[in-house]
């Protein structure tokens, strides 16, 4: 596995910070919701993504460790959409802990992913990502991720 940190997932674990990081940014932080809708209206979307939670079909939940230490460095959950010859694996959150960031975690993290979509039979491996994350958006491009969109904003005084 390349980069300077091997990194190997492991199932089986539930992610809530998933609802509580779109609390945090994204829409709410802009003020297009407040704090308890954000926070409501992820809950919905998380229980729609998940109806059985990490039971859910073709979802794939896992902590990742360093393959070495076992120590957990990130989180990574995606799930497989669309029809048998044109699977897509979705990559819903990666997320490397703060600590363990620059180290490599990231590029072993989506290499796993990518790989493991494979295996899966997906056709591609999509994601979002903001256009202010230019570390995430580097790594994803290195990797041979290309733009297929791009979504633009306005914010418009209130008076």
């Amino acid at each position: 596995m390349g980069g300077r940190r091997g990194a190997v997932p492991r199932g089986g674990t539930r992610s809530p910070a998933t609802a509580r990081a779109v609390g945090r940014g994204g829409r709410s932080r802009r003020g297009a919701w407040t704090r308890e809708e954000a926070l409501a209206k992820a809950q919905e979307t998380f229980d729609q993504l998940l109806p059985k939670g990490i039971d859910s079909p073709d979802s794939h939940l896992s902590t990742v460790r360093d393959a070495c230490s076992g120590q957990s460095v990130a989180r990574l959950w995606f799930a497989l959409r669309g029809e048998p010859g044109r699977r897509e694996a979705y990559i819903y959150e990666i997320t490397v802990a703060e600590r363990f960031r620059g180290q490599g975690y990231g590029r072993a993290t989506m290499r796993a992913c990518v790989e493991t979509a494979r295996e899966l039979g997906a056709t591609s491996v999509g994601l979002h990502v903001l256009g202010s994350n230019g570390v995430a958006r580097s790594l994803y491009t290195s990797l041979g991720f290309a733009e297929v969109g791009v979504t633009m904003s306005l914010a418009l005084d209130a008076s």
